[in-house]
């Protein structure tokens, strides 16, 4: 009997269908014409989205993934190729060392355990971007990374979240 419990207390892994619907969600809002002050505090919804399969399903979502999907930021953001992406393979490499850890705590720890990445993934663009333009952001940029926090609150929610329909 007791087998039994522990066996039904393991998580199932995600459907690729759903991480793969869930990333195309997160380029497609990407890509929406954001302008002013917006396209400014613009969370980051790739990372986002890849931050949580890459805690949640690291065996699916890994450091190429991080990759190619930087890769594909940098497109849809219009910015310098391989900005992006250096910065998502830096973060994931923090995400690696630090997912156990992460994984024990609530949504709302997880975002303030996130913040930190969040933050370096918009100082190595930053930098990157200074180095090669000599230009610097404006100043509410920074602000992108408490909103993507922010998003991660409901993240799971909206990830996890069963759309089945009932014929009555």
């Amino acid at each position: 009997m007791m087998i039994s419990n522990v066996n039904q207390s393991i998580k199932r892994p995600a459907p690729m269908s759903r991480i793969v619907f869930t990333l195309l969600i997160a380029v497609v809002l990407t890509l929406l014409p954001w302008s002013g002050y917006a396209q400014l505090i613009e969370p980051n919804w790739i990372l986002i989205v890849l931050l949580y399969w890459g805690i949640h399903e690291p065996r699916v979502i890994n450091g190429s993934a991080f990759f190619v999907f930087g890769l594909i930021a940098d497109v849809a953001q219009s910015s310098i190729l391989g900005v992006h992406a250096l910065s998502f393979s830096v973060v994931f490499w923090l995400l690696s060392i630090y997912r156990q850890r992460i994984l024990t705590f609530y949504a709302a720890n997880q975002a303030l355990h996130l913040l930190p990445a969040f933050l370096l993934n918009q100082l190595l663009i930053t930098v990157i971007v200074y180095v090669t333009n000599d230009t610097t952001p404006h100043l509410i940029w920074f602000s992108q990374s408490v909103l993507s926090s922010i998003c991660w609150l409901i993240t799971p929610y909206v990830v996890e979240a069963k759309f089945s329909t009932k014929n009555s």
